[in-house]
């Protein structure tokens, strides 16, 4: 009956590292797309005050 419990213990605590582990990859993907989203748009917005200077430049 120890030997049923222990494997039993055992085969949670295996689930939870796996579920944990899961979890922490899903939040460093979540991370890094906020931060991808982040400097797309900070590159938008610094092509745009570029395009301007040079707009200004030939005016």
């Amino acid at each position: 009956m120890n030997d049923l419990l222990l494997n039993y213990a055992q085969g949670l605590l295996e689930y939870q590292v796996l579920i944990s582990a899961c979890l922490i990859v899903f939040v460093f993907f979540a991370i890094g797309r906020d931060i991808s989203r982040s400097l797309r748009r900070l590159e938008d917005e610094l092509s745009k005050i570029v395009a301007a200077m040079k707009q200004m430049r030939r005016d």
